[in-house]
């Protein structure tokens, strides 16, 4: 079990600053035309949204020309959203539904223009009927937005906290009727939240896969226009 925070890493192309060294279309390192651009946002309680985040960003870096930031939600500037092709958003599922963190920046998404721009909701959750989804709540928010979804959300699964870290970390992020089935455990942390591991084995490799398939997405030529020739 890992207790410390990690530093988070920052990627290539910075989200809140302005726009790339080698400007719009081209590689700043000197690669392959930049046929797309792709954010990924997260929120993370304990790390695991975190790494399902940073797998799928490294599954889209596969594709040539695609190029990806990989960002937590509070370092992500909103009024340049519009710079990217592709959102890809995820969190935690707390309470059977998206964190207070992830609500309010998908409260934000509404004072910029993201229709016609592409999306993916992903979310953590319990392999349980009534967990609820956080990547569902996102999804729909996108929607809303005038955002096409390119594929449904998809959930990494975790496994629920030992007696031990219950009693370190509290339960706050667990739904009421669980609560009130255990109330040998405290709802507030003792311990500030570090990296704890909860995914269940296989996720990260599971993501990067779903990663290649978006970034395939724009590694793919543009289909014909209707009627187009193809002399």
């Amino acid at each position: 079990m890992q207790t410390l925070e990690q530093p988070r890493q920052e990627s290539v192309l910075a989200v809140t600053g302005g726009e790339s060294s080698g400007g719009a279309g081209t590689s700043p390192l000197g690669g392959p035309p930049i046929k797309g651009r792709v954010l990924v946002a997260y929120g993370s309680r304990f790390g695991n949204t975190q790494r399902i985040a940073e797998s799928l960003a490294a599954g889209m870096r596969k594709a040539s020309g695609v190029a990806v930031d990989c960002s937590y939600l509070d370092e992500v500037s909103i009024e340049n959203l519009r710079r990217y092709d592709l959102l890809a958003i995820g969190g935690p599922t707390e309470k059977m539904s998206a964190s207070k963190p992830m609500k309010e920046f998908l409260a934000k998404l509404s004072t910029t223009a993201l229709r016609g721009k592409r999306g993916f909701a992903f979310d953590t959750r319990f392999d349980l009927p009534m967990s609820g989804s956080a990547g569902k709540v996102i999804e729909k928010s996108l929607e809303r937005l005038g955002v096409e979804i390119v594929r449904p959300h998809a959930s990494a699964f975790v496994r629920g906290m030992n007696k031990e870290e219950k009693a370190l970390y509290g339960n706050i992020a667990t739904p009421e009727w669980v609560r009130n089935l255990d109330k040998s455990i405290p709802r507030e942390a003792a311990a500030k939240p570090g990296h704890l591991d909860l995914l269940c084995p296989g996720s990260e490799g599971t993501f990067e896969k779903i990663g290649t398939e978006l970034g395939a997405i724009f590694a793919s030529p543009p289909p014909l226009l209707a009627g187009a020739s193809t002399a």
